[in-house]
């Protein structure tokens, strides 16, 4: 399975004119990020439908975080630390964990931080994933939270393997999987697949993707999106 973080400062040695435009570019890549998140869970009802106790009530600060409250943010990282010392076998607890990471990156000046905070935050995805590759619902969220980071982390080849597999798992019905994903869960998956898959230059495949997931649900904002991406109206 194909992980990726580079493990040292990507920038050492490099001019402060070039450290400069790639902090804007990771500062406007992380923003996408939250964005990401909020395509398919802002305002959506049955968002944490299902997630009781902490782990629900951390869904929703990182809901909130993605869409930009910073200190949810914060609140959320501190609840899923004390949630993954308690239980280190909460492996959707740790994969939101680490994205969580990533919105706090976000939210950070400039800096060794800000790197740091992404670098934690994707090797704790990439443990989640590693100890439950069959889980659907944490290889969902390290791809959403992956796929629009800039190039130079490596992290979107971790995203498109990682919804291939969801959109094959999707297709097949396969009964390999720990959980079965909700319906808005599901649609996300045909969503973000066709998105990785035009990314790739795969466009019949992109457009196969987004018609299957409209066909889930033709009502929902996903599927408005899918369409605007096919070109279609209605």
């Amino acid at each position: 399975m194909r992980t990726g973080f580079f493990l040292v400062n990507p920038l050492s040695g490099v001019g402060s004119p070039i450290k400069r435009m790639f902090m804007r570019l990771l500062a406007v890549c992380l923003v996408l990020v939250g964005a990401m998140f909020c395509t398919v869970f802002s305002g959506n009802a049955q968002t944490c439908n299902g997630f009781d106790g902490v782990i629900g009530k951390a869904r929703r600060l990182h809901d909130l975080g993605a869409a930009g409250d910073k200190d949810a943010v914060i609140s959320c990282v501190e609840m899923l630390e004390m949630l993954c010392e308690r239980d280190p076998k909460n492996h959707l607890a740790r994969v939101y964990l680490g994205s969580a990471y990533t919105l706090r990156s976000r939210d950070l000046p400039p800096g060794p931080g800000k790197l740091d905070a992404l670098v934690k935050g994707g090797k704790l995805m990439d443990q989640a994933v590693a100890d439950a590759p069959n889980d659907p619902r944490v290889r969902l969220v390290r791809a959403i939270n992956n796929l629009e980071l800039p190039a130079i982390f490596r992290r979107r080849p971790v995203a498109y393997e990682d919804l291939e597999w969801l959109l094959e798992t999707a297709r097949k019905n396969s009964p390999k999987t720990s959980v079965q994903l909700r319906a808005d869960e599901l649609q996300a998956v045909y969503f973000f697949g066709g998105l990785a898959l035009q990314k790739q230059k795969r466009k019949d495949e992109a457009a196969a993707a987004w018609r299957d997931g409209i066909r889930l649900n033709s009502k929902s904002p996903l599927a408005v999106r899918m369409r605007e991406a096919l070109g279609e109206e209605g």
